[in-house]
């Protein structure tokens, strides 16, 4: 049986272990892009990298990225690469629809029978050619992770 004195350092060490492994429990994935050159001048090229933080045992992805048409132009689409620290991989690089302001369908998934990547990296690259001056929100949609 315990004593008052050894019953409230257990409570506290159990406390504490609980308090410094929350951090990890409560992250969460993070979809988020990162725009270079930045800031944009009108007739470049910026480059948009999708990013993935915080993820356990990814196998594949897909996702609809939306942005302003009047702002922006999409290009291309590649493949990034942290999936592929996994194993090989097949990439789709989706239907670029510049009227509509969206590259939909952009996809990748490892290919054998390995374990899923944890942690982050770059999932995709989207080459942009800027049209005039102002802002563009670039908007996530259809995300599906597994």
């Amino acid at each position: 049986m315990l004593n008052g004195a050894g019953f409230k350092g257990r409570i506290a060490a159990a406390m504490l272990a609980a308090i410094t492994m929350a951090p990890a429990a409560w992250s969460q994935t993070t979809l988020s892009t990162t725009v270079t050159p930045a800031p944009a001048v009108v007739g470049s090229t910026v480059t948009v990298d999708v990013r993935i933080d915080n993820v356990l045992d990814l196998y594949g992805f897909q996702f609809t990225l939306g942005f302003d048409s009047s702002v922006l132009r999409a290009n291309t689409v590649g493949a990034g690469s942290f999936l592929s620290t996994g194993g090989s991989t097949f990439f789709g690089p989706g239907s670029i629809d510049n009227d509509a302001g969206s590259v939909a369908f952009i996809f990748d998934t490892l290919l054998d029978d390995v374990p899923g990547v944890n942690g982050g990296g770059t999932l995709a690259s989207i080459s942009f050619d800027v049209l005039r001056a102002g802002s563009s929100a670039l908007n996530f949609s259809d995300v599906m992770l597994s």
